[in-house]
């Protein structure tokens, strides 16, 4: 039996990713290494769409999906995290 919600393994990873984060029992350090490598999904995966379309399409693209930005996904804060779960 296939889940037909995926249209690629990135979608599952992509899901797999959101998850766990989901849950309480992963550390900060898990939490960190997840978040990057769901950035960097998302990165190769707007690289692809943009390389995907006609040259002179490229700029109504940018505009509709605009690339994520350095601070796309929040810095890890362990304070943050600590003064969250002592409230």
């Amino acid at each position: 039996m296939q889940n037909t919600r995926f249209l690629s393994m990135t979608d599952v990873h992509l899901w797999m990713i959101d998850q766990h984060l989901g849950r309480r029992s992963v550390s900060d350090f898990q939490r960190g290494v997840l978040a990057l490598r769901k950035r960097k999904i998302l990165a190769e995966r707007h690289a692809q769409t943009i390389a995907a379309t006609a040259p002179g399409d490229n700029a109504a693209l940018v505009e509709k999906h605009p690339a994520p930005q350095d601070g796309a996904v929040p810095e890890f804060n362990p304070a943050a995290v600590i003064r969250s779960s002592q409230v």
